[in-house]
């Protein structure tokens, strides 16, 4: 009986759907089967799904079923896939372009990797790299995210929840790591970024926007703990070098936090405090006894830290 060790597919459509209890759900369909319109084919039209082959995949070898025809199957590849992401926790639709996937049998579970290049702004191509590792035993998904080049407007224009990010100049750097449970459940996540220049727009503290340079976040999250480490949050601005660092408590449903911010400058002059002193604060007695004062000095390595926590009850939070 002939039994495949490897499997290639071009050109395919994947649809990726995620319903509002979190279960995802991977299927795939011939090209022909999506309109030019972008419409969704009706359900069951050329579906094949993935589901069984990725359980196969997962599945220690000798576990299998000995007549199965994939019995031997090691890896699928796919290139140049169109993808649907379905996403009714959002209520969204996504699109992606000409995607490439690997899904691999490894020690202990299964491997996948994808790539794909897209605009995510009028003259932004971003890269996308995602690498995902299940372990059988542990139950647990270890999962890496890299995008080069990246417009976060791109999600606020899919996202209602994340207006602030609409109308920014930003493009940035992003790498990721995370260990979620088999619920899908975030045990453990890593989170670096940076931005190498761009323009921050705060419309209720500013007339104009902002602009940084060397913008760098790294962060970790720890379900265990409970607890999100802050690690650097820093940036020149407008000529004045910010680093902020923090400790953040909190509990498993994200609806009391407790942290102490540290805020550490440099150097800060009289014309800085004046050129970022935030327009709902002007005319302030702070305002003009900082700038007067410091007009022709600086105040240096100044170092601020609050207290400060938050809960939230029902839909209101509290501070």
């Amino acid at each position: 009986q002939f039994k495949p060790t490897e499997i290639s597919i071009s050109g395919p459509s994947l649809r990726v759907i995620r319903d509002q209890d979190n279960g995802f759900a991977l299927s795939m369909q011939n090209s022909k089967s999506i309109a030019s319109d972008n419409t969704l084919p009706e359900p069951g039209t050329s579906d094949t799904s993935l589901m069984d082959i990725i359980d196969l995949l997962g599945t220690p070898e000798e576990d299998l079923d000995q007549s199965s025809p994939l019995q031997k199957l090691q890896s699928v590849t796919i290139t140049n896939a169109r993808v649907i992401i379905e996403d009714y926790a959002l209520g969204i639709t996504w699109f992606l372009p000409d995607m490439d996937l690997g899904l691999a049998r490894v020690d202990k579970g299964l491997e996948a990797n994808a790539t794909v290049s897209m605009k995510t702004g009028v003259n932004t191509e971003t890269d996308i790299a995602l690498s995902a590792y299940f372990n059988r035993d542990l139950e647990e998904f270890a999962i890496a995210l890299r995008m080069q080049n990246f417009d976060p407007a791109f999600l606020a224009e899919r996202i209602d929840a994340i207006p602030v990010l609409d109308d920014q100049n930003i493009i940035i750097n992003v790498n990721a790591q995370t260990i979620l449970s088999n619920n899908f459940d975030v045990l453990r996540a890593e989170l670096d970024v940076h931005s190498a220049a761009g323009m921050l727009r705060i419309e209720k503290a500013y007339d104009r926007p902002l602009n940084y340079e060397n913008m760098q976040l790294s962060a970790l999250y720890d379900r265990t703990e409970n607890t999100i480490d802050l690690k650097t949050l820093s940036a020149d601005i407008a000529g004045v070098y910010v680093t902020i660092e923090s400790k953040i408590k909190t509990n498993e449903d994200f609806t009391k936090f407790e942290t102490s911010p540290s805020l550490h400058i440099p150097r800060l002059t009289g014309k800085d405090i004046e050129n970022l002193w935030p327009k709902f604060l002007r005319g302030e007695g702070a305002e003009e006894w900082l700038v007067g004062n410091l007009k022709e000095g600086s105040l240096t390595n100044l170092q601020l830290t609050l207290d400060a926590s938050a809960a939230q009850s029902s839909e209101t939070w509290s501070f």
